[in-house]
């Protein structure tokens, strides 16, 4: 599989056969020869818009961190990563909506969802009834796999400065920040 950042430049139809041609200028990916090489052939192709991934560095720190932070504050790695995502608060989005969810407004409910390792949330001031008693509205949380350069850049400086607060050593504010600026490289 081949992979391409580039930028859309023109849509036209083609007089003949009535299709669709759009034109991309390719910002980097493979070299001309790999593109020559899938000429008039027929490709299985996907357009989302580009978004920089971040370095396996970077991650690597982070997990390292949450692994110290959690033996620290003696809480679960799931649950250490999960208050820094409610502390980042930075929502699932799907068809333009933040998504919500209703658990039972109980200990045992936020206990779950603070140690849950597959979903994130974070509960909401919105609370309500049904037939099976009191609710609490909680938000869907993106999960850091998911998260885009900036958005995980801003989730490493909040776990650094948490681990700062508790005497934890963390690398110098040099590094992080190459670590951090190295987060467009691909992995």
């Amino acid at each position: 599989m081949t992979e391409y950042k580039a930028i859309q430049k023109s849509i036209s139809t083609d007089y003949e056969s009535g299709k669709r041609l759009i034109t991309y200028e390719i910002q980097s990916g493979d070299s001309p020869e790999s593109l020559e090489a899938c000429k008039n052939k027929v490709l299985r192709l996907t357009v989302k818009q580009w978004k920089d991934k971040r370095s396996l560095d970077a991650n690597s720190m982070y997990w390292q961190l949450i692994s110290k932070l959690s033996a620290k504050l003696n809480i679960s790695a799931a649950r250490c990563h999960n208050q820094q995502l409610r502390d980042c608060g930075i929502p699932e989005i799907i068809s333009d909506q933040v998504v919500y969810m209703q658990l039972p407004d109980t200990d045992k409910a936020e206990e779950m969802a603070l140690e849950a390792e597959t979903y994130h949330l974070k509960p909401t001031s919105k609370v309500d009834w049904n037939v099976n008693g009191r609710i609490r509205y909680y938000m869907l949380l993106k999960g850091s796999h998911e998260m885009d350069t900036a958005e995980f850049s801003r989730l490493i400086n909040n776990l650094v400065d948490d681990c700062k607060e508790q005497g934890i050593e963390t690398l110098p504010p040099d590094e992080i920040a190459h670590l951090v600026s190295l987060m467009g490289e691909k992995r």
